[in-house]
């Protein structure tokens, strides 16, 4: 409770300092004035030396110097501030992220459009938003791309640190106008109701190799012919139009049988996977960051990957998810299967036996959460075609256990608690359910056409 109200004050503070007007080159700059009025007084008070008189020159020219100096700072900033403030109306913040991704840091791009809008003469206009309603980017210069007297539009680009991947609310943002000397720093608030995204970790990927599901068929007919696996294994007897070279002789010199293997098929329609991704949970999950952070933005970079992977096969890609959000618009269909994927949590609603059609579905994405029996029926009722991506969450565990509790006691700073987290998580009751869990599901997935742990 005292650790809570700690640190409540401590963000209150921390928020009145964004809008205090003065830096510290201010207060250093204010301390040697006074310094130096102080040093003439005593000056004038002393009996009369050889260098009485040259000093009290120089210190006064330095004190109407720095005046000079901080009263063109002060006006230099306070004009462009003022004008900012008298043109609400015309004001206008736009934010989004770049694709430049990995480390989960978002690259935003910031425009700042406003007219009439000035900038301080050798000064700058910093930004920084408030998201979430508790937390703050660091400052960030917004360059000018467009420059006239009265109209000016600027933008940036400047990393954000996202701890998880999920969507951003951005409350608002703080516009500062600071003077070249950095004496001056005025500040305002421009409402902003605009979200960002963090990015997914762009590590290398591995190809997967998977084909539609054989029961499919579709009204779209591709240029590229795709081969449908599995046709190689199968065998007939040997007829007079068949090709001598698929004679299979193995067969022949044991049996006395002649049998050619039937022909791998070019199949022009089979031009789209189905891939279902499910988010369901057997278990009561309390919140936690090792369930909430760890293991969601694990899944959801795998999920990803999968996605970015399956691209690479030039088949029509359909994902579906189990949580429909209702998004805005979207230049690409890869940017709407992105923020799917962004908006995923974990839920116990939508299981996958209501969640996914088995005539038609080529891949599930499955994780250690699932249920066991659904994945069960789902192998009986697709008739053994559908494929599976088992995302195992206990992977995302591994770590040497002394290593990481050296590193979390001696090296690390106490805000950095994940490796503490991981160790105590281990030593829950839910943990050993989780491990037992995935162990079944291994034993059923060895049904299974095709699966791929990951």
């Amino acid at each position: 409770m005292v650790k809570e109200l700690v640190k409540n004050t401590q963000s209150k503070i921390r928020k009145l300092g964004f809008y205090v007007p003065i830096t510290f080159n201010f207060l250093i700059t204010i301390i040697t004035l006074v310094a130096a009025f102080y040093y003439l007084n005593y000056l004038e008070t002393t009996p009369d030396s050889s260098y009485k008189s040259l000093s009290i020159v120089l210190i006064k020219v330095i004190v109407v110097f720095l005046f000079v100096f901080v009263s063109f700072a002060f006006f230099s900033v306070l004009i462009p501030y003022l004008i900012f403030i008298f043109s609400k109306q015309s004001r206008s913040i736009s934010i989004h992220s770049n694709s430049d991704s990995g480390q989960l840091n978002s690259v935003t791009c910031l425009n700042l459009l406003a007219n009439p809008l000035l900038v301080p003469f050798l000064g700058s206009i910093k930004i920084r938003l408030c998201y979430d309603s508790i937390h703050f980017t660091e400052k960030a210069t917004i360059q000018s791309s467009i420059s006239n007297s009265f109209n000016v539009n600027l933008q940036s680009l400047f990393t954000v640190h996202l701890a998880d991947i999920r969507e951003y609310n951005i409350q608002y943002s703080l516009i500062y106008f600071e003077d070249f000397f950095n004496y001056f720093s005025f500040s305002t608030k421009q409402a902003s109701r605009q979200y960002m995204v963090s990015e997914f970790d762009s590590s290398p990927k591995n190809d997967l190799i998977v084909s539609p599901a054989t029961n499919v068929s579709s009204d779209v007919r591709i240029d590229e012919l795709k081969k449908v696996e599995g046709e190689l294994i199968n065998y007939k007897n040997y007829e007079n139009s068949d090709d001598v070279r698929r004679i299979v002789w193995k067969i022949y010199a044991k049996n006395k049988e002649l049998v050619v293997r039937i022909p791998e098929i070019l199949d022009p329609y089979a031009s789209h996977l189905d891939v279902y991704v499910s988010t369901f949970t057997k278990f009561e999950l309390p919140n936690s960051k090792i369930i909430d952070g760890l293991f969601m933005n694990n899944f959801k970079n795998k999920v990803f990957n999968v996605f970015e992977s399956l691209q690479k096969t030039k088949l029509q890609v359909n994902m579906h998810f189990d949580q429909v959000e209702q998004g805005g618009h979207f230049d690409t269909k890869s940017d709407q299967i992105k923020y799917a994927i962004v908006k995923s949590n974990w839920q116990n609603s939508v299981s996958i036996q209501e969640f996914v059609k088995p005539k038609s579905a080529s891949i599930l994405v499955l994780h250690s959460f699932s249920n066991p029996r659904d994945i069960e029926d789902l192998i009986d009722s697709s008739g053994n075609q559908c494929s599976f991506i088992f995302i195992k969450h206990s992977a995302a565990l591994n770590y040497r256990i002394v290593k990481d509790w050296l590193l979390w006691a001696f090296v690390q700073s106490s805000k950095d608690d994940l490796h503490y987290s991981k160790t105590t998580f281990k030593a829950t009751p839910l943990y050993r359910q989780i491990v037992a869990n995935e162990i079944k599901l291994e034993s059923v997935l060895k049904n299974a056409k095709k699966t791929i742990i990951i």
